[in-house]
C-alpha cells in the first residue's frame, strides 16, 4: 500500500485508477465489484489528500500550476480544429495564423513552449501573466463550451496518436545540448540497446494501444474468474491499467511510451496469472 502511495504522488492522474489496485491489496482473494464500488470514491478522496499534503504541507512544494500545460495544449488544439484563435492577448496576423494552421501536432505540448516556431506562445502567456493565473482557466471553459466538437476532435486526435502513432518517443538518445547528437554514442552496449530499440520500435510492442488491448482481454477472462486470487489479482492490475491509459484522453499533453509502462507490467503478469490453471 505504501508501494501504490508512492506511485501515486510520482503520477497524480494515477487517482483514478489506483482504488482498483488498493482493493486488490485490502481483499486478494476475490473480486467484488460492489465492494470495489462501495471503497471507490473514499479512495480517490484519501488519495487526493494525501497528495496536498505531502507535496504541500511535508514537502514544501511551490505550485507552478501543472494543469495550466494542459489547458495550453488544449487551447491551441481547439484553435487548430476550431480555425479561430482561442489564446487570450493580442496576436499578428502571422502568429494566429501559425496557432491555427502551423503550430497543433497532437504529440506533446512542449510545442508551444519549446519549440520553433511556436513557442511564442508560452513567452506571451508568461509575459502577460497568464499563464499560472485564474484567466487561463477561464479562457480554457469558455473554449471548451464554445467548441466542444473541436475539444472532443483534438483529445482524440491526440488518443489516437498515443495509442498506435508511430512516432512516439520510446529510448530517449539524444544529447539534451545537441538534439543532432546521440549521447554516448562511444558506448557500444548503448548503442547495441539503442540499434534493438529502433529494430522493435514499429512493431505492435512500442504501440500503447496494443498492451491497452492486452490489459482488456485479460480483465475480460478475469472477470469470469472473479471469485479466485488469480481473477483478482489480473483484474486489480489490468483493470487498474486500463483506466489509468484512460485518464490521459482528458489530461495527456506527450504520447511518450513510457506513459505505458503500468500497463505493459499489468498485461505481462496479468495475463500470466490468468493463464494458470489450479491443480488442487
Amino acid at each position: 500500500m505504501v508501494l501504490l502511495v508512492f506511485g501515486v504522488l510520482l503520477r497524480p492522474n494515477a487517482l483514478a485508477a489506483a482504488p482498483l489496485l488498493a482493493a486488490y491489496i485490502i481483499w486478494p482473494s476475490q473480486f467484488s465489484w460492489k465492494r470495489v464500488a462501495t471503497f471507490y470514491i473514499p479512495a480517490v478522496l484519501v488519495l487526493f489528500v494525501t497528495v496536498q499534503v505531502v507535496y504541500y504541507g511535508v514537502l514544501g512544494a511551490r505550485r507552478q500550476h501543472p494543469l495550466h500545460s494542459i489547458m495550453v495544449f488544449d487551447l491551441g488544439g481547439i484553435s487548430h480544429f476550431a480555425k479561430e484563435n482561442m489564446f487570450p492577448g493580442a496576436w499578428t496576423p502571422e502568429q494566429t495564423k501559425l496557432i491555427t494552421d502551423g503550430c497543433y501536432q497532437p504529440i506533446m505540448w512542449d510545442i508551444y513552449w519549446t519549440q520553433q516556431p511556436c513557442q511564442f506562445v508560452m513567452a506571451q502567456l508568461e509575459r502577460d501573466n497568464i499563464f499560472t493565473s485564474p484567466a487561463l482557466t477561464d479562457v480554457w471553459k469558455r473554449a471548451i463550451l464554445s467548441h466542444p466538437v473541436a475539444y472532443l476532435t483534438h483529445r482524440a486526435d491526440f488518443m489516437a496518436t498515443f495509442l498506435f502513432g508511430p512516432k512516439n518517443l520510446g529510448m530517449w538518445a539524444r544529447d539534451l545540448d545537441d538534439a543532432d547528437k546521440i549521447i554516448f554514442a562511444d558506448n557500444p552496449r548503448l548503442m547495441g540497446l539503442k540499434t534493438l530499440h529502433d529494430l522493435l520500435k514499429p512493431t505492435p510492442l512500442f504501440w500503447t494501444g496494443a498492451w491497452l488491448l492486452l490489459d482488456i482481454i485479460v480483465s475480460f477472462f478475469a472477470w469470469r474468474r472473479r471469485d479466485t486470487p488469480e481473477g483478482a489479482f489480473a483484474l486489480g492490475i489490468c483493470g487498474s491499467a486500463v483506466i489509468y491509459i484512460f485518464t490521459f484522453f482528458a489530461v495527456g499533453v506527450s504520447t511518450d511510451f513510457r506513459y505505458a509502462y503500468w500497463a505493459v507490467l499489468a498485461g505481462l503478469t496479468g495475463g500470466g496469472a490468468i493463464a494458470t490453471r489450479r491443480t488442487s
